[in-house]
């Protein structure tokens, strides 16, 4: 069997392959599930069949301590340790296949086993940003979704996974040997067989263009290693996926053409595509119409990525030009799969029970800091429920936010009234930009004009006129004050931002957060529209 012009060794069992790799002349033969992890070495079977003697003595003390009083139903921490011990040895897992976990991480929400091993992750890196942001990717993973690939413009390791250069195969193409990005592709091979450092792209640079080449072996390389799965979903290094929300958005039902992300417009504003760096997920029909039909079908597009500045236009182009998918348009909502980070996410009335697929546009901490909270709420939460923005926004606000909203809402809830007008009841952050959102600017002539002095006694006085103002934030060009929706901000030098407690407190207050029943009301299911 040939990928790509190299020869590669067939398997008649699914199970001895993962991966075929891209770049590589040699096949190696790697566990599906196991990640990329190389295979056992003798002494490493020993440690196991040790451990395995081990586990196995306290597993049967265990039992028999739970049966050796069959009077008296056995409890507590011997109970759970010997559960907990079947649940391992039994599944590879902290929980029991086909139940929910006693206790465990991934207990609740958290529990997608039985989904995830129908889909496979792909995730779009780059030399210069693989150790910063790729590794936090597969540092702390979540170790219940077995189909993990990863790729950049360079085969790589990152500790035992391997990274698959996604253009190995690409230098067989007279267009793209043709263009600026292989001069690039080039100097970052040089760089790398010199043992120097590969910089970072700047906005606009080849490097960035080197990428728009990248989708399409990547998800040929995903069909012939996973073929006929039900969902592709691909995103980038600086992606965060909520994939227990993911897997209980997306429908049963795979064999329809359907192609879901973040909608934007492109060209001439009339050309739709899904935002990569929000994550974009293909059906299996999508796959098995393109790269299913044709082994050599991403070699056939190159004059169209040609044209086009990013990879995801260039695969929505490429769709569009496929036999019944000439009408096909991305679904999902802007609101859903996201392309900011945390700091920039908008809440409003009608968000707030949204289901939140994605986040982009993280640094490294905030990569970090996504997978505690997962670990901290799923396992609060109900199996079919997922993260909303409400969760994030509990777990998310500054503390200064946080506290004075959470004071407004236990005197609501205690019946009292509240002040809420006056500079002395806004939350202030001086050095702090709130990221005004539906906004209304008014700059310094507008506070001469009033007769009063531009600073934030003006903004958070302008903001109180109007009803619908939730935050406000003052810069020293003008005042924007946000309608019926906030964010949460970042520090930023020489802005003064403030939010409306009592007016979000009563946002809450109306739509709790932890109320199971209101939750459900608007179930995590497919297909949510744009929200907008």
């Amino acid at each position: 069997m040939s990928f790509g012009g190299r020869m590669l060794a067939a398997s008649s069992e699914r199970e001895q392959t993962a991966y075929i790799p891209l770049g590589t002349a040699q096949p190696r033969e790697i566990l599906i599930g196991e990640g990329s992890a190389r295979k056992p070495t003798p002494k490493a079977r020993s440690r196991q069949r040790l451990c395995l003697l081990c586990g196995g003595v306290f597993l049967f003390l265990a039992i028999l301590s739970l049966f050796s009083d069959r009077a008296k139903p056995v409890t507590g921490p011997l109970q759970e340790f010997a559960v907990g011990t079947w649940d391992r040895f039994a599944t590879g897992t902290s929980w029991l296949a086909g139940r929910p976990p006693e206790k465990g991480p991934f207990q609740g929400a958290g529990s997608i086993r039985p989904l995830a091993s129908s889909m496979v992750h792909l995730i779009k890196s780059s030399s210069a940003q693989a150790t910063e942001r790729l590794s936090w990717q597969v540092l702390w993973a979540r170790p219940d979704i077995p189909n993990r690939l990863l790729y950049s413009d360079a085969d790589m390791r990152l500790g035992s996974h391997d990274v698959y250069d996604a253009l190995a195969n690409f230098t067989s193409s007279s267009t793209f040997n043709a263009s600026d990005e292989f001069q690039e592709y080039q100097s970052i091979h040089k760089h790398l067989a010199n043992g120097e450092p590969v910089r970072k792209p700047s906005t606009g640079s080849k490097a960035r263009q080197l990428d728009k080449w990248k989708l399409l072996p990547m998800l040929a390389h995903a069909w012939k290693t996973y073929p006929d799965l039900n969902w592709y979903v691909v995103s980038e290094d600086d992606t965060y996926m909520f994939w227990s929300t993911l897997l209980r958005w997306l429908p049963p039902d795979s064999s329809q053409l359907s192609f879901y992300g973040h909608n934007e417009k492109g060209g001439d504003g009339t050309f739709h595509f899904a935002n990569v760096g929000a994550g974009l997920v293909l059906s299996r029909r999508i796959m098995k119409q393109t790269f299913g039909k044709d082994e050599l079908f991403q070699t056939k597009w190159d004059s169209i990525i040609k044209k086009w500045s990013c990879g995801d236009c260039a695969l929505a182009d490429v769709l569009y030009h496929q036999p019944l998918m000439e009408q096909l348009r991305v679904l999902g909502g802007q609101e859903l799969f996201l392309t900011e980070p945390i700091r920039r996410v908008i809440f409003s009335n009608k968000t707030l029970y949204a289901p939140v697929l994605s986040l982009h546009q993280n640094q490294p901490f905030d990569l970090q800091a996504l997978r505690v909270f997962e670990e901290q709420v799923l396992p609060t939460l109900d199996e079919d429920d997922g993260v909303r923005y409400c969760d994030l926004l509990e777990h998310f606000a500054p503390a200064s936010v946080a506290m004075n909203v959470q004071m407004h809402l236990k005197s609501l809830e205690e019946g009292k009234s509240l002040i809420t007008s006056g500079l002395d009841t806004d939350i202030i952050k001086k050095d702090w930009y709130a990221l005004e959102t539906h906004n209304k600017v008014c700059g310094p002539d507008c506070a001469q004009s009033r007769h009063v002095p531009y600073d934030a006694t003006f903004c958070s006085n302008l903001c109180e006129e109007d009803v619908l103002c939730l935050a406000w934030a003052l810069t020293p060009k003008y005042c924007a004050i946000s309608l019926g929706a906030f964010r949460l901000g970042a520090p930023t030098v020489n802005v003064t931002s403030g939010w409306k407690a009592g007016r979000i407190a009563s946002l809450l207050h109306d739509k709790p957060c932890k109320d199971k029943k209101r939750r459900k009301a608007e179930p995590i299911a497919a297909p949510w529209g744009s929200l907008s």
